[in-house]
């Protein structure tokens, strides 16, 4: 679909209760579990980000120019750097199996004399010191993927080796 394209989603009456939105917001709520009514389960948007959801269909023709053998290389080649230079840092245990098959490109390190709130905190200063972006999902949690650089799998290295002394 282009930018100008508008999309129209049917659902069979019955099928309602089956079929669950990938985005929901205000509004939607526990009636959405048993409704058969579409526009109360698959129309409450809140603030769209329209040109987000324009751009899927551009990135999926990048994803098929670059090639799927390609960005699975590429990611675990960063994923393998990242998992590596996380498990010489002292304090950090890595939780993601170093073998590739076993993890992709998502990688988790604890720290486990970090209860969860400072483990937020830790993400978050990696994020507004170093520019990496994660999550406290089971410890931190990076992940990355064939857009990134190996200058940002340092980065992350850095930032997480400094801000834990």
């Amino acid at each position: 679909m282009g930018p100008k394209e508008a999309g129209l989603l049917y659902v069979r009456k019955e099928r309602i209760a089956q079929v669950w939105p990938n985005i929901v917001s205000v509004g939607w709520n526990q009636d959405a579990f048993a409704t058969t009514v579409a526009s109360k389960k698959f129309e409450l948007l809140g603030q769209r980000d329209d040109a987000c959801l324009s751009a899927v269909g551009t990135a999926a023709d990048f994803h098929a120019i670059l090639g799927s053998e390609n960005v699975e290389a590429r990611t675990t080649e960063l994923a393998t750097a990242l998992k590596e230079g996380l498990a010489k840092i002292n304090r950090v245990k890595l939780v993601t199996p170093m073998d590739p098959k076993m993890s992709g490109g998502v990688v988790v390190a604890q720290v486990p004399d970090l209860d969860r709130a400072k483990t937020s905190a830790l993400v978050n200063d990696l994020y507004e010191k170093y520019g990496v972006a994660g999550a406290a999902t089971g410890g931190v949690r990076l992940a990355p993927h064939v857009y990134n650089t190996m200058v940002g799998i340092e980065q992350a290295i850095r930032g997480m080796r400094e801000l834990l002394g």
